[in-house]
This record gives structure tokens, sequence and C-alpha cells, in this order.
């Protein structure tokens, strides 16, 4: 019988195993469900924790006990807080951490509950609730917006393929598992009764990599932005995963190329989804985008169609909209993704966010084919591509860039521009370059973009 809640999936699991690693201990299959929702069944929750099982532990006990919840992470500024809040009615927060970081939501007139306070261990069975799952939007070009899923909507893909086997796998969780990504790493991991190995997000990438090659991680998901910090990390050696999986971003075919030749007995599979459809595209031949077979023969059940340069999915399972009612689809179930699509041969690619053009006098540049020709070029290992403000031209385009090694930055400027210059327009090349010796990610493993 398929699952109706969280908690009734997890229950299906044998207790003894092992549900959670992390630096702090094991965290078993038993204790994640033994914890039960003590307030009111009408409430609405924010989910506020540093430990990833107590997160967990809230999650399950609330699917299916509270009208609705929502778990963000606690790297969130208080203004990012308070634009979230402000979509939705909450009431209670369920939190790990001391006063002062608790004061943002008393502020806000929420009841703050220690996890001791509102988790209580009880064994005695509870009438169940449908419980509405607000996931936040990634806010990669904008205010982040909560999207209003059921764990049926959330979790799809992992109860489609779930199988409980032995021996368990154990998958790594580079992402933030209060976002859509980490979600899916997340349901991929314990729906099947696998390990799920966690490092922290503020933890250094080669010590993380390093806890997943200890822990022997099978399954290791994470943007192309961070598979490339991984690549440059010492411990990557030591990996032997068997199945790798790239999502976040646009798959660049050096990185799709770098990955299968570093990890030949891995299955290398890049993936589109996407908060708002609620579901995922997959591919794993080896090729940067994705078929145009697609059109035709939906993936998993996945329609897709190509309208006017942006991508539209329809499923039969998805999100119910966004927190205030904003329907997500148009009346026929097509989600307009807001993502730009290009073709080529056979097959299409996913090149970025609507929301993100650069208008340079009158002419509109996306930052990410920008980003992908200075990725392509063997000296660049990282870049980002952003907006900065011209009184002529309204916007220029500017790029910050991570050498691939050793290189004079004279001719490295020289080497960039002669590049691009056979592969971009003039509006489209960066105006301001700089070199720079890391680019930072954000919560959800992309690069955090200038403002």
């Amino acid at each position: 019988m398929k699952p109706t809640s969280l908690r009734q999936a997890l229950e299906q699991i044998d207790s003894a195993r092992s549900a959670l690693i992390t630096p702090q201990g094991v965290t078993s299959f038993e204790r994640l469900v033994q914890s039960r929702w003590m307030g009111p069944g009408e409430a609405s929750v924010v989910v506020y924790c540093s430990d990833l099982s107590n997160t967990i532990r809230a999650m399950v006990a609330l699917d299916g006990a509270a009208c609705a919840f929502c778990a963000i992470p606690t790297t969130l500024t208080a203004s990012e807080i308070a634009a979230l809040l402000a979509q939705w009615a909450f009431d209670t927060v369920i939190t790990d951490v001391g006063a002062e970081m608790r004061s943002i939501f008393m502020e806000h007139g929420l009841t703050c509950l220690g996890v001791d306070e509102a988790l209580a261990d009880d064994s005695a069975a509870q009438d169940e609730r449908a419980t509405n799952w607000l996931v936040p939007t990634s806010g990669t070009t904008s205010t982040p917006k909560l999207v209003v899923h059921s764990f049926d909507s959330l979790a799809r893909a992992a109860l489609a393929g779930r199988k409980i086997s032995d021996p368990p796998q154990v998958w790594a969780m580079l992402y933030d598992v209060t976002r859509f990504a980490g979600y899916q790493v997340f349901f991929q991991a314990v729906l099947s009764g696998h390990k799920l190995a966690f490092a922290g997000l503020d933890t250094p990438m080669d010590q993380r990599v390093a806890f997943f090659s200890n822990h022997g991680a099978t399954h290791i998901s994470a943007t192309p932005t961070l598979w490339r910090k991984i690549l440059m990390c010492p411990a990557s050696t030591e990996l032997s995963p068997a199945q790798i999986t790239l999502g976040g971003e646009a798959a660049d075919q050096a990185t799709l190329s770098s990955l299968a030749a570093k990890y030949p007995r891995a299955r290398v599979t890049h993936i589109f989804a996407s908060t708002e459809a609620g579901v995922g595209l997959a591919v794993s031949d080896g090729r940067a985008g994705f078929p145009l077979s697609y059109l035709e023969n939906p993936f998993n059940g996945v329609e897709i169609r190509l309208t006017d340069g942006r991508l539209h999915v329809r499923a039969a399972t998805r999100p119910g909209g966004y927190a205030g009612a904003t329907p997500l689809t148009d009346r026929d179930g097509w989600v307009d993704t807001g993502d730009l699509v290009q073709v080529k041969d056979d097959r299409f690619f996913v090149v970025g966010r609507a929301s993100g053009i650069i208008n340079v006098g009158g002419d509109k540049v996306v930052p990410e084919l920008v980003r992908a020709a200075l990725l392509a070029c063997d000296i660049v290992h990282e870049a980002v591509v952003y907006a900065k403000k011209n009184p002529f031209t309204g916007e220029l385009v500017a790029a910050d860039v991570v050498l691939s090694g050793v290189v004079d930055k004279g001719d490295a400027r020289k080497i960039i521009d002669d590049f691009l210059s056979q592969r971009l327009t003039a509006p489209q090349r960066p105006r301001l370059l700089r070199f720079v010796p890391e680019i930072n990610t954000n919560a959800t493993g992309k690069v955090a973009t200038k403002p």
C-alpha cells in the first residue's frame, strides 16, 4: 500500500537500520519515527533547527499531524525569514537554537517551542490529516516564494522507484535539506531504507568529501558548480560512487566528461527539476542537454513542451500552487518553469532563467550562456556572470573568474577575450572581468550571483 505520510513510509523500514550519519553520530529509523507532534492539528509550523536530525524528526512528526509546515535553514537573514513568514499564517516555530536567533519569530507573533517541548516520544497511533509541505524556491534571481506541496507531490520520484534492499546504499547530502533538491536526495535515501550522510553545509568541501569517502558513499548528487569544487579536492580520489547526479544547473559537457573519466564505474546522470513543477527530467547518456524525443515520449510520465523559447512541463502529481493560492499551472495543467531553452540538433538545452536576463542597451543577454562560454575555455575553472549598472547602456555584463592553473593574469585576459570573441556577440562579452581565488555558492549549491 502506498504510504500517505512520511511516518507511514518510514515505519515500513526495519527500525534498527541506520538512517542518518553525521559528525555527531548515527540516527536510526526508530529514532526518526518515535517522535509525535504535541500541538494542535490546525497548527502551521516553521521548523528552524541547526541539527539535521532534529529537522527530520520534526518533519516526520508534523506530516499527517499538522495543517502545514515549512522547514527553513538557520543561515537565512532576518529579512529573508520575514519575507517567508509574510507568505503564510504561521503560528509556531520548532527550533533548537538560542534566544537571540528566535527573536525574529517572536517579533512576528509565533510561539517558540524547543524540540523537546514540541515533540514527545509516543507510540500511540494518531489520526492522520493532509499536511501542506511549504517549500521555498531557490530565489536565484528573486525573493524566494513558498510552493505548496504534499508528501505525495514532493516525494513522487522516490515513491515511484521505492525498493527496500540490502545492503543499504549511502547517499551523500550536499544540498540544504529544506530546499527542493535536498528533499529529493533525502527521500531517495530514506524512503528505500538507505543511509543519508551529511557533514554540514558550512564544513569545508575537502572535509565533506573525506567524510563521504570514509562512510563509503555510493550515491552523490550535487550541482555542476559543487562537482567542480569536489573534483579539485584531494579527497575526491578516494571516492568510489556507483551513481553520480548533477542537478540545479545546466550540466556542461566539460564537467560531465571529467566525471566520467575520473569515476569510470559510476553512472553519471544529469537532471532538470524545479520547486514549482515538482517534477524532473533525467538523462544518462553522457551528453549535455536533453533528448528532443522527450517531447514525443514523456520521461516518467512528465510531459514537456517548448513554447516561445521557454520550458513548460505537466505531470499528474504536482504542487498545489504558491502560498496565497496563486496557481502554478494554466487551465490545462501546464507549468511555465520560467527557464529559457535552446534547441540544437537532437537536444534541447536549459540555458537560464527568464527573470535573470541582463539588458545591455536593449540586447537581452542570458548570463548562464556567457558563463557556459567561459567554462568552455581551458584556463577557466569556475565563473559567475552578473549585471553591472551603466549610465549609457543601462547594464553591462561582468564576470568573476577562477583560473584553472597558474596563468599570468595579463595573458589570461587576452586568452579569454580571444576565446569569447569567437563565441559571443559584443553585448554578451564581459566588459568587466575580475580574477578571484574562489567563487562562493549559496544554500542551493549554485554560484552566489552579485547584487
